[in-house]
């Protein structure tokens, strides 16, 4: 029994070693921005392989994106944002405040953009 236990606490360790090795590769060389939604990629499970799917386009997503977060921070002016709690997405469970939901994705975005300028 203690043996086995060993062996099975000294695999874990080993596995979430390489899951946080896995994890900063794919934050170092920005490879998480193949699936710009997570959980979901482009809005599916398996990502889609079209070649006009993936392509961006200036018209698409971004602009539209842009004036809804606008019209939910004018809304948000009236509200407590200490106070109102939203659910996070993957989780009823869990949940955050409305102003640091705000700030999470206004910084968020602001990530975007720099990755954006640094490429052009």
């Amino acid at each position: 029994m203690k043996k086995s236990f060993h062996r099975f606490a000294k695999w874990s360790l080993i596995l979430v070693y390489l899951v946080i090795v896995a994890g900063a590769l794919v934050r170092m060389t920005g490879s998480g921005m193949g699936c710009p939604d997570w959980p979901k990629c482009f809005g599916y499970y398996i990502p889609p392989t079209a070649a006009e799917t993936l392509q961006w386009t200036p018209e698409r997503d971004f602009e539209k994106g842009q004036v809804e977060l606008l019209e939910i921070i004018e809304k948000a002016e009236k509200v407590n944002l200490r106070k109102v709690k939203i659910p996070l997405s993957i989780s009823k469970i869990i949940r955050f405040r409305l102003g640091d939901a705000l700030m999470y994705v206004i910084y968020h975005n602001e990530r975007h953009m720099q990755q954006a300028l640094n490429v052009l």
